[in-house]
């Protein structure tokens, strides 16, 4: 009986079954950003001194708190795709890690700050592409944001970070809303992504 308990166990560990890590797990990479006097933010840590976000939340220079520490900017690294790699005075000892961009019907989580809250949970699906008014490809998902929520890291179902909300993808007729998030694709360089590791 031994033997066969034993040969299930390496069974399951080499066909890769078992448990996602649990979401409070990843949640700790996800990080409340506050520019001073301008409003909030979100991001996600991806490295031991990287914060990735939204690069039109920096469109105005102002002091960066995150989680409420005041952080210097040391570099700021943006992809032309609305993505900025901020390199920071603080060290971190968890960061996600970055895996391909999700597809149609993928299941996603995220943790933002809508309007000045802090670290509200949701989850989804991702349900297509559009083009944003410049025709830049849109990744769209079934989740419902607001401002704050601006760089809030997509996530897997695994943790893995997949994403980054940077657009509300809305419209109306007949007063009835319709309104989703959506993600640009990474333009970061792998150099620009070392950078972040080191």
């Amino acid at each position: 009986m031994k033997k066969m308990l034993a040969l299930a166990l390496v069974v399951l560990s080499l066909t890769g079954c078992g448990t996602p890590p649990p979401r409070h797990a990843v949640k700790e990479a996800a990080v409340r950003l506050e520019l001073v006097g301008l409003g909030t933010c979100s991001g996600t840590i991806i490295g031991p001194h990287a914060i990735l976000s939204a690069a039109h939340c920096f469109a105005e220079p102002a002091p960066i708190k995150v989680n409420g520490v005041l952080v210097k900017v040391v570099k700021e690294i943006d992809d032309d795709a609305d993505h900025s790699i901020l390199i920071v005075d603080q060290t971190y000892t968890y960061w996600a890690q970055r895996v391909a961009a999700p597809v149609q019907g993928e299941a996603v989580q995220l943790w933002g700050n809508p309007d000045g809250k802090t670290d509200w949970y949701r989850r989804g699906y991702v349900v297509g592409s559009d083009k944003d008014e410049n025709g830049k490809p849109v990744l769209v998902y079934d989740v419902n944001g607001f401002f704050g929520d601006s760089g809030s890291g997509v996530f897997d179902v695994d943790g893995n970070l997949v994403a980054v909300t940077s657009v509300c993808v809305f419209d109306s007729r007949e007063g009835v809303p319709f309104k989703m998030m959506g993600s640009y694709y990474f333009n970061f360089t792998p150099q620009e992504w070392a950078q972040a590791a080191m």
